[in-house]
């Protein structure tokens, strides 16, 4: 038996890894109501853009945007386009390169393709799937990329020829993330596709206004293609001050998302016990003066009380099974058990 399953849940109530783009997930975010609602009337603004999500470490930017792509993907969301979610965001690494950060953004549009399609059931477009096999390097060595990028409504496009991916430049890029963005809105019906860069706080500021000017003139500007930057805070005026020029390009005034409050966590954690207790209506494992002390010592941060949280109970079973163990030499596994729960209660 598991150690959650030990302490009656099917799995930890205290996870903290970033809510999934899944229906399931929607009811668990908490507290979010009026950014939502900023985040689907930036959106609604034009067909393409860029938008930024920031705030503090482990406040749930990754959580609230992810249940918003699923909303606005399903057409469940008050407002906003129907965009194709990022299912695989683009996580930008210290050493990164403008152009790595470009190619990675490519492979995570083409998998969050790939995982819509498989999901729904539908093909992969045509001109997606040979995008695919170039980025793989179907039938060995560097090849060149023939493509035809569909105009509005499918009718009309252009065909455009990319070199080997050792060689493409940011022009070919961008013209290879536009033919998958029109497919996604003439082929899959959806009204543009997400593209997210996280973390961009591994990056120094020269290397940031290095990548966001890259970006500028070339892929922010891809019809159909809204680009989320995820940060800590005060990016949106970081961005200002390295290049007003790039800050032209973003729409709105960016979103910052602040701690939810003491309230919310507790509702937060309610609705988590309700999922993952074994009988639904179980009590979170640790009491609530636990998760407000947790709360206060680290402002606010969901993530932090959720990890403690998780780890107070991991060293608590972890405790009780060396006590027991010594003092039980004939191991009995259903004793062990009753003895954790009633030592919890």
């Amino acid at each position: 038996m598991s150690t959650w399953q030990t302490l009656g849940f099917t799995n930890s109530p205290y996870n903290f890894n970033p809510l999934a783009v899944e229906a399931s997930d929607v009811d668990l975010l908490v507290g979010r109501d009026e950014e939502s609602i900023e985040l689907y009337t930036t959106l609604d603004s034009r067909p393409e853009g860029v938008c930024i999500i920031s705030g503090p470490p482990g406040v749930g930017k990754t959580s609230f945007l992810n249940v918003n792509q699923f909303l606005l993907e399903a057409g469940k969301a008050h407002f906003g386009p129907r965009l194709l979610a990022a299912r695989r965001l683009c996580p930008i690494r210290p050493e990164d390169s403008a152009r790595d950060v470009a190619l990675r953004a490519l492979h995570s549009l083409h998998r969050s393709v790939q995982d819509f399609c498989a999901r729904t059931g539908a093909d992969i477009p045509v001109e997606t799937k040979k995008v695919g096999d170039w980025i793989n390097g179907v039938g060995g060595g560097g090849f060149e990329l023939g493509l035809q990028i569909l105009g509005c409504g499918g009718n009309y496009g252009r065909q455009v020829n990319v070199p080997s991916v050792g060689d493409v430049t940011f022009e070919g890029l961008q013209d290879v993330i536009a033919c998958i963005a029109a497919e996604v809105i003439n082929r899959l019906d959806k009204g543009g596709a997400f593209v997210v860069l996280d973390n961009v706080e591994n990056l120094e500021d020269d290397q940031l206004s290095s990548l966001l000017i890259g970006f500028r003139d070339t892929l922010f500007t891809i019809p159909g293609v809204w680009w989320v930057i995820i940060g800590q805070s005060g990016l949106g005026s970081l961005i200002q001050t390295l290049d007003p020029r790039v800050s032209e390009r973003i729409s709105g005034k960016g979103l910052e998302l602040t701690p939810i409050s003491l309230d919310e966590l507790n509702i937060a954690i309610e609705k988590r016990v309700g999922r993952f207790h074994k009988l639904g209506k179980g009590k979170p494992p640790l009491p609530a003066t636990i998760h407000e002390h947790l709360f206060k010592a680290s402002h606010g941060e969901i993530r932090f009380v959720f990890k403690y949280s998780e780890t107070v109970c991991l060293q608590f079973v972890r405790d009780f099974r060396i006590g027991f163990r010594q003092r039980n030499p004939d191991f009995d596994e259903k004793a062990l058990d009753a003895g954790i729960g009633e030592a919890l209660i």
